[in-house]
């Protein structure tokens, strides 16, 4: 790969991580009504620069933009699970994966945000977007694994 090759990966590695760092930012207005406010990103810029400076521009993390099957240690729970994973990956493992990216999990839901591989658990830490299949989300800060500092949780009622 040339020089132009590497340069075009580049842009196209900056605009994955940007895609899931400008996701909208849930708000109720005065009437309890959820709007997206697409001015409130889930990761603000400077949260984002900082996060581009750690992992992309250092050549720890690269890249993985294909769904590929990974075993999540999940530290909520306990349990292993085989899930989707699409993001970055340690350059010196490919196996070894964590930082941003997406979860599919069997059940249909998705995380969207930053992982931390910690001792071979990896856990929701930082900022993401955990989506279930009824309907019910939580967008915000987690901390080892759970939903913790500011965020905004949907519940699906059944209405």
């Amino acid at each position: 790969m040339g020089v132009a090759g590497r340069m075009k990966f580049i842009v196209l590695k900056r605009r994955a991580l940007k895609e899931i760092a400008d996701i909208p930012k849930p708000v109720l207005n005065d009437s309890n009504e959820l709007k997206f406010d697409p001015k409130k990103p889930l990761i603000p810029g400077l949260d984002f620069e900082k996060l581009q400076k750690e992992n992309l521009d250092t050549k720890k993390y690269y890249w993985y933009n294909h769904f590929d099957e990974v075993i999540l240690n999940n530290g909520q729970t306990g349990k292993k699970e085989k899930v989707l994973w699409k993001g970055q990956r340690l350059r010196a493992k490919h196996e070894d994966w964590g930082g941003l990216g997406t979860l599919k999990f069997a059940d249909g839901s998705l995380y969207e945000g930053q992982i931390k591989n910690e001792k071979g658990q990896h856990l929701f830490h930082g900022k993401g977007k955990r989506s279930h299949i009824d309907g019910s989300c939580y967008w915000g800060e987690w901390k080892d694994g759970k939903a913790d500092g500011k965020g905004t949780m949907i519940k699906n009622l059944g209405l």
